[in-house]
């Protein structure tokens, strides 16, 4: 069961893809998240963020800056949880935009373990390009998350 905060969330019409809307000090921002197959079978990059309006594409480079991280990155680790129970062979990999936001997310993690733990197997790849069960105080490039249903 999921017990973290989280927005409420909307399933769009394209096949994985949700979105929800974060409320903060600068106003609202409708957030998009796609899980993009890769060319492994199984594996779905994870991004997120707000549309591009030239594009139509998700800017996962924009900062928002409502103040409302928790909830956000709690939506999304949702989202995740909620795609891998519709496709039980799934793989998540998630990897930021840039270094810092890498690192917040691993924060989040961090501070989350203990309920995430209760979700899902969480691996994370080192700077040195290795696969590891995700560790405290280590630092990691991107993640993976794999749900433990599939395993008992």
């Amino acid at each position: 069961m999921f017990n973290l905060p989280k927005y409420d969330i909307i399933q769009c019409d394209q096949e994985y893809v949700y979105s929800f809307v974060s409320k903060g000090i600068n106003g609202t921002h409708h957030i998009f998240v796609k899980f993009e197959p890769s060319y492994v079978k199984n594996i779905y990059q994870f991004e997120f963020g707000p549309l591009n309006p030239l594009t139509n594409l998700i800017d996962t480079s924009f900062i928002i800056n409502n103040q409302d991280t928790d909830l956000i990155i709690g939506t999304a680790i949702y989202i995740i949880d909620l795609f891998l129970k519709l496709n039980p062979k799934g793989i998540v990999r998630f990897s930021g935009s840039t270094e810092s936001r890498s690192r917040l997310f691993c924060i989040w993690i961090v501070k989350n373990l203990e309920e995430l733990h209760n979700l899902f197997l969480i691996y994370g790849c080192t700077l040195n390009n290795k696969w590891e069960r995700f560790k405290k105080n280590n630092r990691y490039e991107a993640i993976l998350f794999k749900s433990i249903n599939t395993y008992t």
